[in-house]
């Protein structure tokens, strides 16, 4: 068996994943599944145990790192809750891990762990101040500054998805109106455009034909808007708007060297960023205009285990 070996965990909304790492950065294997959010903490912790010890079966694992989706107090080590699964209120999650696995553990926001990720193995390499977003089912983010995660006087800093981008917009899981999250997450873009579409069915019809009877997502809308529809490159613009007065606010407030989005909305690539560059510079003041630089995650959706194994890794 492989020595050196870090065990990587990503608990998300939609889905979970595990993978073993090397103190390298190389990733050897991965597991991953769909979040059964009817199921909550206890379905999810059946799980991730049930892979983990899997994944040690094969390997010599020493040290395991976990990347959860939602706020975590990085003092105590708990889960404090999840916007999207029931039941993670105030979880020792690193403790019960830890403990049944056998291992040492640390836990981490799963946006702080991305960034981190980004950071060390990925598209942030060679900054020393990088913020993170990642714009899936939700929107997080994570900070790193001076080379070092930044998480605030209450251990929750970065949540970018909470910017209040408009003033009576659609609500928010937080409780708020208008946040970023609620307006430009992939849900919210899916949202969005089944709403424009029952208003415009004529408009929308190319639409619906491409989602072919299934939920409209944010992956149907760029495809549909990068085949041409106008509808659909109406809200996308629209979300790259809003997107980039969020990025605006960032960038206007740090300054970083870099501003790295992951997330599966990411994968619409220049369908995403071409507009979104042009709002966000839009937005920017023009001292920062220079330097703005907004690029795609280069570990995609491995970029919070990357994170959370390079976490577990200063436990050896």
């Amino acid at each position: 068996m492989r020595k050196g070996t870090l065990l990587a965990i990503d608990i998300g909304g939609t889905q979970y994943s595990l993978a073993l790492v090397g103190a390298d950065g190389h990733l050897r294997r991965r597991l991953q599944g769909r979040t059964d959010r009817r199921g909550g903490a206890e379905w999810m912790l059946g799980r991730v145990l049930e892979a983990g010890r899997k994944l040690m079966g094969e390997s010599e694992v020493e040290a395991c790192g976990i990347g959860f989706g939602g706020p975590v107090d990085f003092e105590t080590q708990r889960v404090i809750s999840s916007t999207h699964v029931a039941g993670w209120e105030d979880v020792p999650l690193a403790t019960i891990v830890g403990r049944e696995l056998k291992l040492p553990t640390i836990l981490e926001n799963d946006a702080n762990a991305g960034g981190l990720g980004e950071f060390v193995y990925g598209a942030g390499r060679g900054c020393r101040n990088l913020v993170y977003l990642t714009i899936s089912t939700g929107i997080g983010g994570g900070i790193i500054l001076d080379g070092g995660i930044f998480r605030g006087s209450d251990g929750n800093a970065g949540e970018w998805g909470h910017v209040p981008v408009m003033a009576d917009g659609p609500g928010c899981d937080c409780g708020n109106r208008g946040c970023l999250e609620a307006v430009c997450s992939g849900k919210s873009i899916g949202r969005r455009a089944e709403e424009a579409v029952c208003q415009h069915p004529r408009r929308g019809k190319f639409i619906l034909d491409l989602a072919a009877g299934e939920e409209i997502t944010a992956k149907v809308v760029f495809s549909a808007a990068r085949q041409g529809d106008r509808l659909a490159r109406e809200i996308v613009e629209e979300t790259c708007t809003f997107l980039g007065m969020g990025i605006a606010a960032v960038v206007n407030g740090l300054a970083p060297d870099r501003v790295v989005i992951g997330g599966g909305v990411a994968r619409a690539g220049g369908g995403l960023f071409e507009p979104l560059r042009i709002h966000a510079a839009r937005f920017t003041m023009p001292v920062h205009r220079p330097h703005l630089c907004i690029v795609p995650a280069r570990r995609g959706g491995n970029s919070v285990l990357m994170g959370a194994s390079a976490l577990a890794k200063k436990l050896l």
